[in-house]
């Protein structure tokens, strides 16, 4: 594989791996933001609140998704020198499917949990 090839793959996993770190921080922060909001009794901004709920974790969950795939496209495209490296084999390792699933629990069930309280 050329050196620019390599290059655009290295930049482009910086890239994702930064883009999966900041949509979960993001989640994490406006899931925390609105249980503080519940917990505070804001109950005349539940329907704002509700749809900042439902996007913010439909859209973690989402990019997430995508970033795990975009990171896993990456190391597909390795080439037989590159797929003797140990980062090669750390890739083909990680159990994608696993975080995927994780993601989806923790994002749903946070969105659907902050919603369960604010509606029952």
């Amino acid at each position: 594989m050329s050196k620019e090839m390599t290059t655009n793959r290295i930049t482009m996993v910086g890239i994702r791996s930064r883009d999966l770190l900041w949509m979960v921080t993001v989640g994490f922060f406006i899931n925390i933001a609105m249980l503080f909001l519940i917990s505070m009794g804001a109950t005349s901004v539940y329907f704002p609140m509700t749809v900042v709920i439902v996007l913010a974790n439909l859209l973690t969950i989402l990019g997430a998704v995508d970033a795990m795939d975009d990171l896993k496209a990456c190391s597909m495209d390795f080439d037989e020198e590159d797929k003797q490296s140990n980062i090669y084999r750390r890739f083909e390792e990680t159990q994608w499917g696993m975080f995927k699933i994780m993601i989806t629990l923790i994002f749903g069930g946070t969105g659907v949990s902050l919603l369960y309280v604010m509606y029952m």
